[in-house]
């Protein structure tokens, strides 16, 4: 298709860029085919053209013969009347894929922990089972601290460093396959960035009582699409921080994802736009 856009998101699929304007927010391209495309100073979001119940969760209706990944998604909540849109739960499909796809996808979703607010994923690292000698589960160890991970995607793996900082994971790939992507930055929804995966966990509240809850169901933690699309020319990857003891073959792997402040804070900014008011 032309004037395609690589996008990396929840659903994935392709954006019209040929049909988006110069300006910063662009008035909806609509068609029978098309979702309709916002744009904020090259991020997009999008509300989808589709029945009433989809347009409530801002999830694009499957096609019979549509080849298109779309997001399988559960409606928690009815919207206020004359809502923009409701936010999409991910469900365990969207976790029990490459994890590295994943890792990628999930920048700019929302992490929502019900006792203390939401922020924006803004870096993640992916970490690829028993071959990965930076993985927990690598050479395929399995101990009682490490078993959230041999979990269904979408399992919390929430584990204590230093004695000090908890780290929060969520399983991926399926059941017996320990592989897990790790969040290491958030925005806020106040715009306070938190960089760091010890200081995310501090600033959300998340400790080890979340280590093996399952995100896709937990009324207490959950991850959420608000419509964030990054494209993927504003994603940057490089190696994962603080696995030299991985060996410089695995230490060197970019599998580390993040977007740059800028981005983010645009990217959050237009999802508060899409939010029920």
């Amino acid at each position: 298709m032309r004037g395609c856009l690589p996008v990396i998101g929840f659903p994935r699929r392709p954006l019209h860029s040929s049909r988006v304007g110069p300006t910063s927010v662009d008035a909806p391209v609509e068609s029978p085919e098309s979702p309709r495309i916002f744009r904020y100073a090259g991020v997009f979001v999008e509300k989808p053209l589709s029945d009433l119940a989809a347009s409530r969760i801002g999830a694009h209706p499957r096609r019979a013969n549509s080849n298109a990944r779309t997001l399988e998604v559960t409606e928690d909540t009815e919207p206020r009347h004359g809502s923009k849109r409701t936010a999409a739960r991910l469900t365990r499909r969207d976790f029990e894929r490459s994890t590295l796809e994943v890792a990628r996808a999930l920048l700019g979703a929302f992490v929502v922990v019900r006792a203390s607010g939401a922020g924006m994923i803004t870096e993640v690292e992916a970490y690829k089972g028993p071959r990965d000698l930076a993985c927990h589960a690598r050479l395929g160890r399995r101990t009682p601290r490490t078993e959230p991970l041999y979990g269904p995607g979408g399992t919390v793996y929430v584990y204590l460093v230093y004695g000090l900082h908890w780290l929060l994971n969520f399983s991926t790939a399926g059941r017996e396959k320990p592989e897990a992507v790790l969040v290491r930055a958030v925005l806020l929804e106040n715009g306070e960035r938190v960089t760091g995966p010890g200081r995310v966990t501090r600033r959300l509240a998340i400790d080890g009582r979340f280590d093996g809850l399952d995100v896709t169901t937990s009324p207490r933690i959950r991850v959420e699409d608000r419509g964030v699309r990054v494209p993927s020319r504003l994603v940057r990857r490089g190696p994962r921080i603080g696995v030299d003891y991985a060996g410089p073959f695995w230490a060197s792997r970019p599998w580390r994802f993040w977007i740059e402040p800028e981005t983010a804070t645009r990217s959050i900014v237009a999802a508060r736009s899409q939010r029920p008011g």
